[in-house]
């Protein structure tokens, strides 16, 4: 038996149309309709009746053919990457980052049908090769994204300002200082996204527009050179008829000794480059002036001996002799380094049982005893003041101190007797004699005080 399929209309299957070169009941006699792609299947069967039909029905079964899609439009948020400048003080590049997608143009890539191509660039003035974006021949996928023949590389390069702060100059060379700045001019610049509604829309990460680039150009590294405040010459050892109050930038003068001083001179000298604020940058060192010879009263404390000017007795440290001037600039003898010896500070530790009086007057490392005040007693410690001592606040070292036990006087009321091994009842009296001495003190002063109990007297009847 042989079926025979009726074709169906064009509103019916738009995908497919006649191949006049094969047979319309099998696959060779179809193909897919332009707008549409694929490989047209098509085959006769036979459906079984329907809707209470005595007869079944030969229908033609297509398949293969879909409709041809556009690509999406091509977003920003693509994968690549951008090279900024580095921030001043350096120079150069920085390391590669991700780009954030304002740098990139893809206004081009908004609507291509299979097999069209666009071109993706950099914004100005972000610089970078031409990517093509091409969708795909053929494509049916209606979440096609256009596909790139590489990923976009953008650099930015930084224009020139349109005005710029005091000290630059723009010139054939490039950037430099004005004459009255020193230093070395870095222009820096820094893009971030912004939006032009009237372009087309371009959304960043987070779906805000994004179509345009906002740059912020600064230059830095030029500073205005400053003036030097001249050497001090209050000293009267010193002068300069040819230094003015201020230094300009590069100028130098010299400053010598003033009579009746003597010295090499030297040269005070503002840096070329100096930018210090308030008169700061002056290199200078003073002469270094002298006299000769002097001749004034010498000082207490210093004696001449065998081997020069040494410490005289009491004092201690090392004499230094220089010759110097008076504040009329009149020359005297100058000696330093010696320092009057000191008595130690006594310890306030238990004034009212240790007794330092021997120690007052003890110095440069001197011993002393340290005694029991009355009514204490006991063996005497041993204390010394250390040698060399010229600090008053000093405070006296104890070696050993004294074992200071107090003493009681002995009066005993009626009734008591002293004994090789105590005390005891006297006779007439009866109990167990008890002595007890006790220490107080009063307006400074240390008093001992012995009580006695523990008798009573006997009843004659």
């Amino acid at each position: 038996m042989c079926l025979f399929c009726p074709e169906p209309t064009l509103q019916e299957e738009p995908a497919y149309g006649r191949n006049p070169e094969g047979d319309s009941q099998d696959s060779s006699g179809w193909i897919c309709n332009p707008g549409y792609a694929g490989v047209a299947q098509v085959f006769c069967e036979l459906l079984p009746p329907a809707g209470g039909a005595r007869c079944a029905v030969a229908r033609l079964r297509m398949s293969g053919c879909s409709r041809l899609e556009p690509c999406v439009p091509l977003r920003a948020t693509l994968d690549f990457q951008v090279r900024l400048p580095a921030p001043p003080p350096a120079t150069g590049w920085r390391e590669l980052t991700a780009g954030e997608g304002f740098e990139i143009d893809v206004s081009q890539c908004s609507a291509l049908q299979p097999g069209e191509a666009c071109l993706v660039g950099c914004r100005r003035p972000f610089v970078g090769d031409m990517v093509v974006a091409t969708c795909p021949p053929g494509n049916t996928d209606r979440f096609q994204a256009p596909m790139l023949s590489l990923p976009p590389f953008c650099e930015l390069r930084c224009p020139d300002p349109e005005t710029w702060p005091p000290g630059y100059r723009l010139s054939d060379a490039g950037w430099q200082c004005q004459p009255d700045y020193t230093g070395e001019p870095l222009k820096f610049c820094n893009a971030t996204p912004s939006c032009n509604e009237t372009d087309f829309p371009q959304l960043d990460e987070e779906g805000n527009c994004a179509n345009a680039v906002e740059l912020d150009i600064s230059l830095s590294g030029c500073k205005k050179r400053q003036p030097c405040t001249a050497p001090d010459l209050s000293s009267c050892r010193l002068e300069s008829p040819e230094c003015p109050a201020q230094l300009a930038p590069g100028a130098s003068c010299e400053t010598r000794c003033r009579f009746p001083f003597q010295g090499l001179p030297s040269v005070a000298h503002c840096p070329a480059d100096n930018t210090l604020m308030d008169g700061q940058g002056l290199e200078w060192e003073p002469p270094a002036c002298s006299i000769p010879e002097c001749y004034d009263p010498v000082p207490p404390g210093y004696q001449f001996g065998l081997n020069g000017w040494e410490c005289a007795a009491g004092f201690y440290g090392a004499a230094v002799r220089s010759c110097g001037t008076d504040t009329n600039c009149e020359s005297e003898i100058s000696l330093s380094g010696c320092l009057q010896l000191q008595p130690c500070r006594l310890p306030m530790r238990d004034r009212c049982r240790y007794d330092f009086t021997d120690c007052l007057a003890a110095l440069d490392g001197a011993n002393c005893e340290v005694k029991c005040l009355a009514p204490y007693q006991g063996q005497a410690g041993v204390a010394f003041c250390p040698a060399g001592n010229v600090d008053p606040e000093q405070e006296l070292q104890v070696v050993a101190w004294p074992n200071c036990v107090a003493t009681c006087p002995e009066s005993p009321p009626a009734g008591y007797e002293r004994t090789d091994l105590g005390w005891r009842c006297a006779l007439g009296y009866d109990g167990s004699a008890q002595a007890t001495c006790t220490i107080s003190e009063l307006d400074g002063s240390v008093l001992a005080n012995v009580f006695f109990s523990g008798h009573q007297i006997y009843e004659f009847v």
